[in-house]
């Protein structure tokens, strides 16, 4: 991030300075210029994981520096989206079976051994 940008990108910003420094949670040095807004496809998914991204910047005393319609358009592009993840250093964005419904795999497997030990039996 050059000087600057902050002010293009964090109009409301509260310490720009900080901002500039590339200090700031988990926006370490992005390249803000290479990243898409396109929100039109905007999923249930992706709410999803502003609430887990934002509850894991909150917890590291972060949330207070973004606002939500900044956030959603930066976790629009799946190249930002996966490095705020990485950078919040939490499992959030990484359980198991994110793409499933939650809890579906264990719960076929217990079905499916059930099964098979009602059938043996």
């Amino acid at each position: 991030m050059v000087q600057g940008d902050c002010e293009a990108y964090y109009p409301n910003y509260t310490n720009v300075r900080q901002c500039n420094e590339g200090q700031v949670c988990g926006f370490l040095k992005l390249d803000f210029s290479q990243a898409t807004y396109d929100i039109a496809d905007w999923t249930l998914r992706s709410s999803v994981f502003i609430k887990e991204w934002r509850t894991c910047m909150s917890e590291k005393g972060c949330e207070r520096y973004f606002d939500q319609d900044m956030v959603r358009k930066f976790l629009a592009d799946k190249r930002v989206s996966k490095i705020l993840c990485d950078k919040c250093e939490g499992d959030l964005c990484n359980k198991p079976g994110r793409l499933a419904a939650p809890g579906f795999i264990p719960n076929l497997l217990v079905l499916i051994i059930a099964a098979l030990l009602y059938f043996i039996f």
